[in-house]
């Protein structure tokens, strides 16, 4: 039987942002007014933490361009021993920004796209980013106060510096290295276009590629790929699951979402935060919910029907799934492929 307890917020606190990064899936920039206020959601987080949160992130966005809100958040709910994160390009902390997030242990993921100024700022569309990032990573470092990841974008024309871009993070101290795999969607719609985005066997050579740079470097490296083409010795270092059986999502305009998808696409948003909302309510009872929940009791469809792996994984990210198939008993489109090209691991399939 599944859990599904609420114990997870996601707060997207403003889709503006001071970069324009060439893979961003919502376009971020400066023409968006909208934003999450302190005063809008304080009810809400008083429901959340009753129910259960103890996790919130912030993102966006850039989220630090809503500083305001994200101090006003962690100082009223620090109380509850709340854990917190930050998704952040690092242009907009300053030493004051980050000793209040390191009082209140916050969890920092920096984005950094390239070893030096010409290849992340070319990528970020903004001079001066790459300079104002490694500037208050220095900060921390002062402070004693390491980003607990850096996320690096990846497409077909960086993949050949791949292994220079985890050295580098690896010569600054950096503990951890996210690889992000860039998405259709938003301003990666032209990359897409222009096959300049990874497909699902670019993403397995490139797992391949990550084990071997792996054992020359003491950062450790993570790739979103299916459980099926893990080794059992990578699960060691954590299991990844789509948080979406404990989580919601609050978006700029106050709409509740299963995902930050969720402001494209009115089928995967639940509600809005008015006065006198019912959290509680919609949690246990709402139909898009129910709907989910029922679709995973019965292990989804395709090749999740089939693999060893889905109580572990539980069909990976639910949206991408409901985007490629348009149901949420789907099974995960990577896995589906590989299952579909005869790459599924045979040893990873029930026995009939």
């Amino acid at each position: 039987m599944i859990n599904y307890e609420l114990t997870y917020l996601l707060i997207y606190l403003t889709w503006n942002c001071n970069l324009r990064c060439v893979h961003c899936w919502i376009e971020a920039g400066c023409e968006f007014k909208e934003y999450v206020k302190f005063e809008d959601i304080k009810d809400f987080l008083d429901q959340a933490i009753d129910m259960g949160v103890k996790d919130i992130r912030f993102t966006g966005g850039e989220p630090t361009m809503c500083w305001k809100t994200i101090k006003s958040v962690i100082e009223y709910t620090y109380k509850y021993g709340v854990n917190y994160a930050i998704e952040t390009n690092g242009t907009l902390l300053n030493k004051e920004r980050i000793t209040f997030l390191k009082k209140h242990n916050v969890s920092v993921g920096i984005s950094i796209n390239g070893v030096d100024a010409e290849e992340h700022d070319s990528f970020s569309a903004m001079p001066g980013a790459f300079n104002r990032t490694m500037a208050n990573l220095s900060i921390m470092k002062e402070l004693d106060f390491e980003p607990s990841e850096i996320v690096t974008s990846i497409s077909r024309e960086t993949l050949p510096n791949l292994k220079n871009r985890i050295r580098f993070f690896d010569r600054l101290g950096i503990r951890s290295v996210k690889i992000n795999i860039i998405q259709n969607s938003g301003r990666a719609e032209k990359m897409f276009a222009e096959k300049k985005l990874l497909s699902t066997d670019d993403t397995i050579n490139v797992h391949q590629e990550i084990k071997d740079i792996q054992n020359e470097v003491n950062t450790f490296i993570s790739l979103d790929v299916p459980h099926c083409m893990k080794s059992y010795n990578e699960f060691s270092h954590g299991i990844s699951q789509c948080g979406i059986n404990h989580m919601l999502c609050i978006l700029p305009n106050l709409d509740i979402a299963l995902c930050g998808y969720g402001t494209f696409d009115s089928s995967i948003t639940l509600d809005k935060i008015v006065p006198d909302f019912d959290l509680e309510n919609c949690w246990n009872h709402h139909p898009k919910l129910i709907e989910l929940r029922n679709a995973r009791e019965k292990r989804l469809s395709g090749v999740c029907k089939k693999c060893v792996h889905f109580m572990s994984c539980l069909g990976s990210c639910r949206i991408k799934a409901y985007r490629e198939y348009g149901r949420w008993d789907a099974p995960y489109p990577d896995c589906q492929y590989l299952y579909d090209n005869n790459i599924f691991p045979e040893t990873r399939l029930l026995v009939k």
